[in-house]
């Protein structure tokens, strides 16, 4: 599965993909000083729960987080 989607920050909106794989999860979102790369073998999780569980390490870099956009979901 892939996601690509858009954070609205205070600051800007800030694109991000998301892919899981079989167990793995890879997330990066592109931050105003460089791209938040994170990746976790959990099949207990989906892309979007590990999006939200970083929020608040997104927030501080981003600002306040407005909303979440997804403009694109691609199931394998």
């Amino acid at each position: 599965m892939l996601i690509k989607g858009r954070i609205i920050g205070i600051n800007g909106s800030f694109p991000f993909t998301a892919r899981k794989e079989g167990e793995r999860i890879e997330l990066r979102v592109e931050l105003p000083d460089g791209p938040l790369e994170y990746s976790v073998e959990c099949s207990c999780l989906e892309p979007l729960e590990l999006l939200s569980l970083l929020l608040p390490s997104i927030e501080d870099k981003a600002g306040e987080i407005r909303g979440i956009f997804v403009e694109e979901a691609v199931e394998d």
